[in-house]
């Protein structure tokens, strides 16, 4: 009987439940859509809705399973998403709280306010943010006057996890997204939860990345027709699994994972953080795997830019096939078009100025062909900005690039990024590496696998590789170097909005 690993993703816009054998291949997934809703607090999901969606889910994908073998469950999910849990009788005390949902902005601006921002960063390896449990739970204590004794904040993944066994924890990778977990020591942080007024008890016991909480329930065992102990393990940040799945687990190698938003993911010993991290406007984080901290970087509207050009260039919006005949015509080399793709706001390098998207450089001549490839040209040199801030600071060459997500089948894209980049971008078609990383995180953890290279060894990914173009990169650099001269003007201007606005 052959042995296959269960992967569970919790995203933004989809829960997925997918099985995958000893050499990467995916047997079977099933994918519901996570649907938001808004009242008049904001935006949230509902927790029984998604449950249902895993339980059908891992019906489903077990279904295509006959013959195999199920060693071990990993869960993944978005990172700062959560809801306050009933322990006495397991129901959600509140709905889940998307990550993306402002309701705890004023609360995220009283932390800011009071306390020492670097202090406070060298334990998180963040700044304080509305997207942050912390505030969510200040928000929640807020509106209610007080939280009940018997509750405790859980991620998504905890929350499956919590579904699937009875149990209660969380994972380092989960606990940092809070901005209560101090890394340094493992630990809550409990000076700052005193300070404000959150209860340490509210928070889940921690464990190592991918470790198994416990056992399948006896009653789901029943109903997926299952026999024996299957151990399930909370294994983290969805980014984070795509990066142990893409095999970014050393120094120098990086995850560029393209979506709608883009994020690059980083991988560093462990270390005490201080000036040098602070100054690079970066997150910071325990990683998956080993003793490695990730540093990680997002441009929130990236592939965002694709879909808003698709509508601006045409009525009714561009098709992909409209427009990769479009990038068909454009000649080779820089537009000598600067786009900045601050629709949604700045990187994370610099997301504490209120920027703007810009575009520098239009002439009558340019046609719609031009100002296409001029936005996947300025989202590759803010990614490629992104990479040089994390580089420079961080003493560390990161030319081994790997890409993933939604955005590799935009091959004009691809080969634009690989000449700003002047590195090769190896590209996996494996379109839920997420999904597979939780999977085998699981398998290494609960000890089927001794080691990542035994993984590494066996997988059996499609996998191709996007070279430069030598004088083509070269032209490209000299553009991103415009690109950079330009994007300090935009800072410097709106600093200065800002400052006006505040009276500075």
């Amino acid at each position: 009987m052959n042995d296959v690993f269960m992967g569970i993703d919790i995203g933004t816009t989809h829960c997925k439940v997918g099985l995958f054998d000893v050499n990467g291949r995916l047997i079977g997934i099933a994918k519901y859509v996570d649907r938001a809703y808004a009242d008049e607090d904001g935006d949230y999901y509902d927790p029984q809705e998604i449950w249902q969606s895993v339980q059908q889910g891992m019906a489903k994908v077990l279904s295509y399973a006959e013959g195999y073998n199920l060693v071990a469950i990993g869960i993944t999910s978005m990172a700062e998403t959560g809801l306050l849990v009933n322990l006495e009788d397991g129901s959600p005390y509140t709905p889940f709280i998307p990550w993306f949902d402002m309701r705890a902005m004023e609360q995220a601006r009283f932390i800011e306010a009071n306390i020492d921002q670097l202090k406070v960063f060298s334990k998180t390896g963040l700044r304080a943010s509305y997207k942050h449990g912390l505030p969510k739970l200040m928000w929640l204590l807020h509106k209610k006057g007080e939280l009940p004794c018997n509750v405790k904040w859980l991620s998504a993944a905890d929350y499956i996890a919590f579904k699937l066994t009875g149990a209660v924890a969380t994972d380092y990778t989960l606990a940092a997204r809070t901005f209560a977990y101090d890394l340094k020591n493992n630990a809550w942080n409990v000076e700052l939860l005193n300070r404000m007024g959150i209860r340490v008890d509210i928070f889940p016991e921690v464990v190592e990345s991918g470790t198994a909480i416990g056992f399948l329930k006896d009653e789901m065992r029943a109903k997926l027709n299952i026999t024996g102990d299957i151990p399930v393990c909370i294994c983290g940040h969805d980014h984070l699994c795509a990066a142990f799945g893409a095999g970014v687990v050393s120094p120098g190698c990086v995850l560029d994972s393209m979506g709608t938003a883009e994020t690059l993911v980083g991988i560093m010993p462990g270390r005490q953080l201080g000036e040098v991290e602070w100054s690079t406007g970066l997150s910071f984080g325990r990683h998956v795997v080993g003793d490695y901290y990730f540093w990680m970087g997002g441009l929130s509207a990236s592939g965002g830019s694709v879909e808003w050009m698709r509508n601006v260039l045409s009525a009714p919006p561009l098709s992909y096939d409209d427009l990769f005949g479009l990038l068909k015509h454009v000649h080779e080399g820089p537009t000598g078009i600067l786009y900045f793709p601050y629709l949604s706001g700045g990187s994370s390098p610099i997301s504490s100025i209120p920027l703007e998207g810009a575009f520098v450089g239009l002439k009558r001549s340019h046609k719609r062909h031009d100002i296409a490839k001029a936005i996947l040209e300025g989202v590759a040199y803010e990614v490629e900005y992104m990479r040089q801030v994390a580089q420079e600071s961080l003493n560390v060459k990161m030319d081994s690039i790997i890409a993933v997500g939604g955005g590799i089948q935009n091959k004009y894209w691809l080969k634009i990024k690989a000449n700003v980049f002047g590195s090769p971008i190896k590209v996996i078609a494996m379109p839920e590496v997420a999904l597979m990383g939780a999977a085998f995180l699981a398998a290494l953890k609960t000890g089927y696998f001794s080691n990542e290279e035994q993984i590494y060894e066996g997988i059996d990914m499609e996998m191709h590789t996007v070279y430069p173009d030598d004088d083509l990169s070269a032209a490209y650099r000299q553009q991103f170097r415009r690109y950079r001269e330009f994007q300090q003007y935009l800072k410097q201007y709106y600093a200065g909005l800002v400052s006006q606005y505040f009276g500075l």
